[in-house]
């Protein structure tokens, strides 16, 4: 019995890796551009592909989603996704754009981290009286994420933010101004409490 159990263990595990095989393969078509050595668990989902790169060495792990968001109703934007080689994302990852994200070489994240270059509607009271469906999709910047950054779990990073290489952000963190290199930050909103470059 203990031998059946194990040819069967042998036998799914086998299939489920031929089975990410695949799925990787068409993410590699599916995207404008994808470096070698990706690693993909199933159920990712990827949204305007033709906007997204991909470098060398990347992981994206379960249930993250990546949309480059090409029109919303009679909007129409030109979003630009670029993810470096070596990035790690953790699972359930949200990356959303209208306008450029950039993701540094080494840089990884935690998990449920969220990644966005806009907003639906602005702060105006004109706007925040409008049913959210119907409010327009606005961008207040790109957001630039540096090299080997370290982004904790739960972490939301807004636009029109860089974050510096090097720099850790803690876990839970709202980010909403930018964070110099080698900086750790923290809180809501993530404010620095050590800078490394004064040591």
């Amino acid at each position: 019995m203990g031998q059946i159990i194990k040819f069967i263990y042998v036998f799914f595990k086998f299939i489920y890796r031929i089975y990410k095989s695949i799925y990787t393969l068409f993410i590699h078509y599916l995207v404008k551009q994808c470096g070698k050595n990706l690693k993909v668990v199933p159920n990712i989902k990827i949204i305007g592909g033709d906007c997204i790169s991909i470098g060398n060495n990347v992981i994206i792990r379960k249930h993250s989603i990546i949309a480059a968001q090409i029109k919303y109703h009679k909007q129409k934007f030109r979003p630009n996704i670029i993810i470096e080689d070596n990035v790690d994302l953790g699972e359930s990852c949200f990356i959303t754009s209208i306008s450029n994200i950039s993701i540094g070489k080494g840089t990884t994240t935690g998990r449920l981290v969220t990644i966005t270059d806009n907003a639906h509607g602005t702060t105006t009271l004109k706007d925040m009286k409008k049913y959210i469906p119907d409010r327009i999709v606005v961008s207040k910047g790109p957001v630039h994420i540096g090299k080997n950054v370290w982004i904790g779990d739960k972490v939301t990073i807004l636009p029109n933010v860089t974050i510096g290489d090097g720099a850790i952000i803690g876990a839970n963190a709202v980010v909403s101004k930018d964070i110099p290199p080698y900086c750790i930050a923290i809180g809501i909103p993530a404010k620095v409490i050590k800078n490394l470059n004064d040591e």
